[in-house]
């Protein structure tokens, strides 16, 4: 290195050709500032580039700085006191060894042209405005370090030095009065807007300042006193204290002490107005901490929230008067509920009387029409003159009349009392009507009536074939009996809407007065036709009706005195049955036979139908011998006396209910191991519930397949036992 040559950091210096070499990527870099916060960010932002850094609070401590360690690069600020950047930047230029040290001048208040103007004559080399992104600085450090430096020298004499220097000060002055000028306007306005807003604000805003433990007031907003009657100048800490109420002013005290030492708190308590009366107050405050922890003032808020305080009070009340009432009302309920089971038990011991007595009834009331109408028809066969044989047809007519009337009295009874059980499975309204009228034809022909059937006859309906046939037959029957002679009946089947399914029963007959509707359906009310030579209970439509909401259907009449009636049956539409008779079953591809089916099987079922299916299924297997039973107690009689390998179980049954019937069997130790299918139209969930908890073998709903059925069958017979 030659004697012109001099180092200065990482980088080579040329005092005779000003030249910059970079030696590596590292810069001593000079920064001054008279805000910390600005030293701090500009710190950082060069030492994360790798950079030496050496900071100086004004131009004169830079000038001492510069002298002391040097540097390679310079970033001033220029308003700064004792020595400005533009002091700093003259200074430097005209100091022989630091002329060519590269100097950036960085800002937020000098950035007029005629401000960058005067840096760049005083020889600065960047101008730069506060703020600029990290890169853009460190760019133009970068940029103005690698540049070959000219020999600074400023341009300007020192008298025009000192006149720029001055009007630019005197410029800044009358920039920073006028914004000073704005400012305070501005303030002004704030000011007053603030001290509206305090003056209709519910929040009473307040600061207390804390001198060696002692609590002073220093800003107490003038709403004060439309919160508590008393100015803002006389709310003193000690006027604050002696206001709490007595009740909360322990508890207050110590939630103010424990908030000094943290970060404040929010709390409720009572004031004192200066009429006597108190104010509730949310007191919400923040306590302001030194360096050290030390606390330095409060800063809070009342809100004044009387109002709320009163309307939850108010609302507690009501809370409370509602709570007395709902245990007066529990009290009550629990004796009314008291009151309903002891009415329930005695309606329930009233229906089992109710159930006893029609057994009774039944029994007692059919024995002797049984003597009645047996003897009849004995001495029909027996040689009689012509009054004698008149009088035994009179006793045959009306005993088979009083025979009706108890049956249908008994049914109604049964329906009353709930012990009325149906079995829903899907039936063909084709062979339900055939089935009607075939049974009907007769009657029909004596009077001269014709039948007639139209419609859709291909739809299923879902109901209790038993049930559903007696009420086709009394509608038919009615139409035939009330219709005029030589008149027609009209048996119709159609699908209105989806879902449902209706059959109607249309005659033209003497048809219904209006006057008389509302009797329709009472029970032995024949609407005068007790007066025609017609016969009749008055119990048949009233049965029909109780029948078809059984069943969950819906029964409905249309008529015209002199023109005649339409009744309507409506029920759920649903799939064809399985329930096929011999004649289908005989067409029908049944699964191919399940070999070695061996055993008795004993099947408890009230449907003459179902039973005709199970035996023509079973009758395919010549090992296995099928019983029947149509109730459930004699199907309980049968296998005790049988002991069946296989019971299969429909669930509502005549006398008692499968559920029962599985108890018993389950009961008893020899037949508690034999299989039992159930098998029934209704698949609801409680049902199967109760089922599993009785230990069933399987659960087959109707129509079931047949293949499942075997399968079922043949899993019991070989080797199955109770769940």
């Amino acid at each position: 290195m030659s004697a012109a040559e001099r180092t200065s950091g990482d980088y080579l210096h040329d005092s005779e050709q000003g030249i910059c070499l970079p030696r590596g990527s590292a810069l001593k870099v000079l920064i001054v500032d008279d805000n910390r916060t600005n030293l701090k960010l500009l710190r950082a932002i060069l030492e994360d580039d790798g950079h030496d850094v050496v900071e100086a609070n004004d131009g004169a401590q830079a000038l001492v700085a510069l002298e002391l360690a040097g540097a390679d690069a310079i970033i001033t600020d220029i308003l700064m006191p004792k020595v400005d950047g533009y002091r700093l930047c003259y200074e430097v230029r005209r100091h022989e060894r630091h002329r060519s040290v590269p100097l950036i001048v960085y800002t937020a208040t000098y950035t007029s042209p005629a401000d960058e103007k005067l840096c760049m004559d005083l020889g600065a080399d960047r101008y730069l405005r506060k703020p600029v992104s990290n890169s853009a600085l460190l760019a133009a450090l970068r940029e103005t370090a690698e540049s070959p430096s000219r020999l600074a020298v400023v341009t300007l004499s020192s008298s025009d030095v000192l006149k720029e220097y001055s009007e630019r000060l005197v410029n800044k002055l009358e920039e920073t009065n006028q914004l000073l000028q704005r400012q305070s306007a501005e303030l002004a306005e704030a000011n007053l807007q603030l001290r509206q807003l305090l003056a209709h604000s519910p929040a009473v805003l307040y600061s207390i300042q804390i001198e060696d433990g002692i609590l002073v007031p220093t800003l107490v907003s003038d709403n004060i006193e439309r919160l508590l009657g008393i100015s803002a100048q006389m709310a003193t800490y000690d006027w604050w204290v002696s206001s709490l109420h007595p009740e909360d002013r322990e508890e207050v005290l110590a939630i103010k002490n424990r908030a000094l030492a943290g970060a404040g708190s929010t709390h409720e308590y009572r004031l004192r107005h200066t009429d006597g009366s108190y104010r509730w107050v949310e007191d919400s405050n923040r306590v302001a901490l030194d360096d050290d922890g030390t606390p330095l003032r409060i800063v809070g808020v009342w809100m004044d929230i009387t109002d709320r305080k009163d309307a939850e009070e108010q609302l507690q009340q009501v809370f409370d008067r509602l709570e007395s009432r709902v245990r007066e009302r529990t009290a009550e309920l629990g004796l009314a509920n008291e009151q309903l089971l002891v009415a329930k038990e005695i309606a329930e011991e009233a229906n089992r009387s109710k159930s006893d007595f029609l057994s009774r009834m039944s029994h007692e009331l059919r024995t002797p029409m049984n003597s009645i109408l047996g003897f009849g028809q004995l001495l029909e066969f027996t040689d009689l003159d012509t009054n004698q044989r008149d009088s035994v047809d009179h006793i045959l007519r009306a005993g088979r009349h009083l025979l009706k009337l108890i049956n249908e009295v008994l049914e109604i009874c049964r329906i009353d009392a709930g012990a009325l059980t149906v079995s829903l499975e899907p039936i063909s309204v084709a062979e339900l009507i055939e089935e009607t009228v075939a049974l009907m034809e007769p009657a029909a022909k004596e009077r001269g009536i014709r039948l007639e059937v139209a419609g859709d006859l291909s739809i299923y309906v879902l109901a209790d074939h038993h049930r559903l046939r007696q009420v086709m037959l009394n509608l038919v029957s009615n139409a035939i009996k009330y219709n005029k002679e030589n008149g027609k009946v009209t048996v119709r089947a159609s699908v209105y809407g989806s879902g449902i399914g209706y059959i109607e029963i249309e005659d033209t007959g003497i048809g219904i007065e209006d006057t008389m509707m509302h009797r329709l359906f009472t029970p032995f009310d024949r609407m005068a036709a007790e007066m025609t030579a017609i016969e009749g209970t008055g119990l048949g439509l009233a049965l029909s009706k109780s029948l078809m909401d059984a069943m969950d259907g819906v029964m409905t009449v249309q008529t015209q005195a002199g023109v005649g009636t339409t009744f309507k049956l409506g029920l759920s539409l649903c799939q064809p049955a399985l329930a096929l008779d011999s004649a289908q079953v005989a067409t029908r591809e049944l699964a191919a036979p399940r070999p070695n089916l061996v055993g008795l099987v004993l099947a408890i079922e009230d449907n003459p139908t179902n039973l005709k299916l199970l035996a023509r299924v079973l009758e395919r297997y010549p090992d296995i011998k099928l019983i029947t039973a149509m109730q459930g107690r004699q199907g309980l009689d049968l296998a005790r006396h049988f002991m069946p390998n296989v019971i299969l179980l429909d669930l509502h049954l005549p006398d008692m209910h499968g559920r029962d019937v599985l108890l018993e069997l389950q009961g008893n130790p020899k037949l508690m191991h034999v299989p039992v299918i159930v098998l029934t139209a209704d698949a609801f969930s409680d049902h199967w519930d109760s089922i599993v908890k009785t230990h069933s073998y399987r659960f087959l709903t109707k129509p079931f397949v047949l293949d499942e059925l075997l399968d079922a069958i043949a899993g019991a017979l070989q080797g199955g036992h109770s769940a």
